[in-house]
């Protein structure tokens, strides 16, 4: 079986993944930015099946150490899954600074 990553890093990416969603809905309800937003809720469920699909095939590495080799050895799950997270990083500093 292959390892994976520490509990508590696994806690804090649910935390985000979770938070950011519930932040979307909020700013959903309160319409604004509509469409940025729409767009992070339809990555969500995206970047969540990416990074497990793309990681079923690992043998010696745990998730993490596997999407940076991944990353390095120019596979387009990671990149994909990379830019989504750009995104959504950048997401995040458009929304805490309205």
């Amino acid at each position: 079986m292959a390892p994976t990553i520490p509990g508590w890093l696994l806690i804090i990416c649910y935390l985000g993944f979770f938070g950011t969603f519930l932040a979307a809905v909020r700013m959903l309800i309160k319409r604004k930015m509509v469409t940025s937003t729409v767009i992070t809720v339809l990555l969500l469920p995206v970047f969540a099946f990416i990074n497990v699909m793309g990681a079923i095939s690992r043998t010696d590495q745990n998730e993490l150490q596997y999407w940076v080799t991944s990353l390095y050895a120019m596979e387009g799950w990671a990149w994909v899954s990379f830019v989504i997270l750009v995104y959504f990083l950048s997401w995040w500093y458009q929304a805490l600074r309205k």
